[in-house]
């Protein structure tokens, strides 16, 4: 599963939602408000259910992987063979797999690194819709709670139990490597 602060999914979200309706000919324009109400509705009761899910199932801890977004952007490679290692791909990554894997987070480094919108450019995209970052707070609680540890860059290692902190891409690289020793 690949986790990010819910805000910015949120207000992309919103965005994408509000152009897809005014491309169908039946739709009426939406009023931005009631959309933002919906859709947080929505994509806070998928965050809430899948949280539900993880805390109902603990006996099924180990078929999931957990992804920072952050990092799948910033050093997508080592991310990619650490889900390779979970899933028990053990021939790893050839050549020809690594050069399309960085050709492909190429356009979403730009979006997400340099380009990365601010605080502020998410807060006035939410407040459009009628959403404020206490709505978000509020709404996505439980996910925020239970995967705390994840959204702040702490990763947990299945295989030793234990925390270690990934709050860079040389970090999660050194992690990666240490797991295949």
């Amino acid at each position: 599963h690949t986790h990010r602060d819910p805000a910015p999914v949120v207000a992309s979200w919103l965005k994408l939602v509000e152009t897809t309706r005014t491309l169908m000919p039946t739709n009426k324009p939406a009023d931005p408000k009631v959309l933002g109400r919906t859709q947080l509705h929505l994509l806070s009761q998928l965050g809430n259910r899948s949280t539900s899910f993880r805390k109902g199932h603990p006996e099924l801890a180990d078929r999931f992987l957990d992804v920072r977004f952050e990092d799948l952007v910033m050093n997508s490679t080592a991310v990619v063979q650490k889900v390779y290692q979970h899933i028990g791909a053990h021939h790893g990554l050839t050549q020809k797999t690594v050069k399309r894997i960085q050709a492909e987070v190429g356009n979403l480094r730009s979006m997400h690194v340099g380009g990365q919108k601010s605080n502020e450019a998410v807060d006035e995209s939410l407040a459009r819709f009628g959403i404020d970052e206490s709505m978000i707070q509020k709404s996505f609680s439980a996910y925020k709670e239970y995967y705390k540890d994840i959204l702040s860059g702490v990763v947990v290692n299945h295989d030793e139990d234990k925390f270690r902190r990934s709050s860079s891409s040389q970090n999660v690289r050194k992690a990666s490597m240490r797991e295949e020793s």
